[in-house]
């Protein structure tokens, strides 16, 4: 049996999850567009309907379930089973709730199952499953704002505006492949729904600033934010040459994150294993130096200089460096580009502070000045210098 499209109305209800207040947080305007597991690179997608059944259309022909299973074959079709009996392939399935505030579970081998809101579509990519996430921009916000900001609701309020502000500013950022956003730090980490007290904590948040975003001079800002800054930000153009702004500007944030397990760290690596890396990374030897020739504010690395045994030397930004040895070695490896090296014997030993670029928005610095008794518009005027909290949006960046 085959059919080109699929639709599945998923019937429950997040009735019990959202409160009348989080209710409001609906968004006005186009849908957000996200790819779902990007990292992960699905060939296998289970769908189960949250408190309640799923209705699911075939040939005009309605089919009640509760689970969906979804396979990516040789050929390039779906072939999908609905509560365990083959019903045939297809190239493209649609989800879509037939009530509002609907939630499913979506499952990926791999991965815990997450709570998802809004609209699926579920096609074959290359060689992948592509589960393209859409929902309104307010409970898409609900998904990426993560447990590093902590549970103050001045903090969770500044961090619902930047990321709101990120969402405007970068839509349509992966127009070419069909989607707005992906789900993981490239855009926004996003997670689906949130649960418990936390999710109701950031619901909160979202609809006490519904709309909010942050400007200068009446135009939508360009913002950015991290884990930790380990003292002190870092300014957009060391990061991005090129990128510069009068508020991503390196701030001192002396000792605001200092409680963050990212505040200070230390990794060591031998000599044969970082001049492999490298060797894919600058095409270089045998590693013979590495000096952090040009550091910034607060101890930023912005140039790296490498040279090798054949007296060959390539030249990196610090988040080149990062960047690049972290794709390898895992990304708690160099945390930051806010580090110092030596060399001991066989090893280097780099001695940092932070985790993540440094730009903007710091979550553990945010968290600590919520605590201090700091409101959400005070928090961003600290990150972002001469900016404003504004609604509606008034200019493009």
């Amino acid at each position: 049996m085959k059919k080109d499209w699929i639709g599945i109305a998923i019937t429950s209800v997040l009735g019990l999850f959202l409160t009348a207040a989080e209710r409001k947080i609906e968004a006005e305007g186009p849908d957000i567009r996200v790819s779902l597991f990007d990292l992960v690179k699905p060939r296998d997608v289970f769908v189960t309907a949250r408190l309640g059944t799923a209705a699911l259309l075939l040939d005009d022909k309605e089919r009640i379930c509760r689970q969906l299973h979804i396979r990516l074959e040789k050929n390039g079709q779906l072939a999908v089973w609905v509560d365990g009996q083959d019903i045939g392939t297809c190239r493209n399935i649609h989800l879509s709730p037939s009530r509002e505030y609907g939630v499913s579970t979506i499952g990926v081998p791999g991965v815990r199952p997450r709570d998802y809101g809004g609209t699926f579509e579920i096609s074959s990519g290359t060689d992948v499953l592509r589960i393209i996430n859409i929902l309104p921009l307010e409970p898409y916000l609900a998904g990426v704002i993560g447990p590093e900001i902590g549970s103050n609701p001045q903090a969770l309020r500044a961090q619902a505006v930047v990321s709101r502000t990120f969402a405007c500013a970068n839509r349509n950022r992966h127009d070419p492949a069909g989607y707005d956003f992906c789900d993981t730090t490239h855009c926004q980490l996003y997670q689906g729904l949130p649960d418990g007290t936390t999710g109701k904590e950031v619901m909160g948040a979202i609809a006490d600033t519904q709309g909010m975003v942050l400007t200068y001079q009446e135009h939508l800002c360009q913002v950015f934010y991290h884990s930790t800054c380990g003292g002190h930000t870092n300014s957009s153009e060391a990061v991005w040459p090129g990128l510069a702004a009068p508020y991503l500007v390196s701030v001192d944030d002396r000792p605001h994150c200092r409680n963050s397990p990212h505040f200070r760290w230390r990794y060591r690596i031998s000599q044969r294993k970082l001049s492999s890396v490298l060797a894919g990374l600058a095409a270089i030897g045998e590693l013979l130096t590495l000096v952090p020739e040009k550091v910034g504010q607060g101890g930023w690395v912005q140039e790296v200089v490498l040279s090798d045994s054949a007296g060959r030397k390539k030249f990196l930004t610090g988040e080149e460096f990062r960047i690049g040895i972290d794709r390898v070695l895992g990304w708690n490896a160099i945390k930051s580009a806010c580090f110092s090296v030596l060399r001991e014997g066989n090893d280097w030993v780099f001695e940092g502070r932070g985790l993540g670029h440094g730009v903007g928005l710091c979550q553990w610095g945010a968290a600590a000045l919520a605590e201090k008794g700091l409101n959400y518009t005070e928090i961003l005027a600290h990150y972002f210098p001469g900016t404003q909290v504004a609604s509606p949006i008034l200019k493009e960046p």
